[in-house]
């Protein structure tokens, strides 16, 4: 048996991985992993990733940090939080702690271990 590497349909779905490409501003495309709200810290003006405008040290800020592409692990995207507000991006964010609300009452509704009659073992309900 070949590498992987090596054969045609592995790398016929390389370059249809490399080709596509997502839009980078598409909450529909790059969910929310972290959001927080806060105030610009520092001395220096920073720019907002939306409208690329200074934000002053002081002003309201969202940071947040997108699934997908590199933001995963990198440092949070700032925005300016009147931007943030009229932005598509106010969705993504429900939509993140309507799921993560819903997560909590799940993990509170049901015990992390469950023994199951008869077999012995313990299973894990996440």
């Amino acid at each position: 048996m070949k590498p992987i590497e090596e054969t045609p349909a592995y790398k016929a779905f390389l370059e249809e991985i490399r080709s596509t490409e997502l839009p980078k501003h598409d909450p529909t495309a790059h969910p929310l992993c972290a959001v927080r709200d806060g105030v610009l810290g520092g001395n220096k003006k920073k720019r907002c990733w939306l409208t690329r405008k200074l934000i002053a040290p002081g002003d309201p800020i969202v940071r947040m940090r997108r699934l997908f592409d590199h933001d995963s692990h990198d440092d949070f995207d700032i925005v300016d939080k009147a931007t943030f507000k009229a932005s598509p991006w106010v969705r993504a964010r429900a939509i993140r702690e309507q799921s993560d609300s819903a997560r909590r009452l799940v993990s509170r509704a049901t015990p992390p271990f469950q023994v199951m009659e008869g077999s012995g073992d313990c299973r894990i309900s996440l």
